[in-house]
């Protein structure tokens, strides 16, 4: 079920090696809180991407939008969390 702790939880040791802003490598997921309001309390990751490198991740904002590529600016900065990379990548590395 979704909800609060949903996609909190997925950013886990268990999915994956946790990586910091700086340390982001293509194919890493990453997440930002607070992204919109809504309600989810305050601090909890509300949306996720694909990082592509140089600055920029995949996302999709809403259902109703198409898949985008997207710098991120300071308003994205702002609001990472963290990263993850998936078992498989981090094994293959």
């Amino acid at each position: 079920p979704q909800g609060p702790a949903f996609a909190n939880s997925f950013f886990s040791p268990l999915n994956g090696k946790l990586v910091g802003y700086g340390d982001l490598e293509p194919g890493d997921l990453i997440a930002f809180r607070d992204t919109y309001e809504g309600e989810f309390p305050k601090g909890c990751i509300t949306h996720v991407g694909i990082w592509v490198g140089q600055g920029a991740m995949i996302d999709r904002s809403t259902a109703g939008e198409p898949v985008r590529r997207l710098e991120l600016d300071g308003w994205w900065k702002e609001r990472f969390v963290v990263g993850l990379r998936p078992r498989e990548l981090s094994e293959r590395r």
